[in-house]
């Protein structure tokens, strides 16, 4: 009993890496680097216009993974507005 626990750091060890871009929209793979292993890709969902996170199989998140997910979400929200509203001037 009583190994040390590590502290995992959404921020720290959460990696988000653009892998397509279809000129509309973009698709992020994101990674765990503190186990080496894909858990997810935010991608755009038509049906309610915007980003989501879509899991894979067997993953699991606490609050800080989650707000850290939220906060890249939101982000890639207001990029895209943003740049949707540089193209229409």
């Amino acid at each position: 009993m009583g190994g040390s626990l590590i502290k995992f750091d959404a921020k720290k060890h959460l990696r988000f890496k653009e892998i397509k871009d279809t000129g509309k929209t973009k698709i992020w793979e994101i990674r765990n680097e503190h186990q080496s292993c894909s858990i997810g890709e935010i991608k755009w969902n038509g049906a309610w216009r915007k980003y989501c996170f879509f899991p894979y199989e067997d993953t699991m998140f606490d609050t800080n993974c989650l707000k850290t997910i939220t906060e890249f979400l939101e982000s890639a929200m207001e990029n895209r507005k943003n740049n949707k509203n540089k193209g229409s001037k």
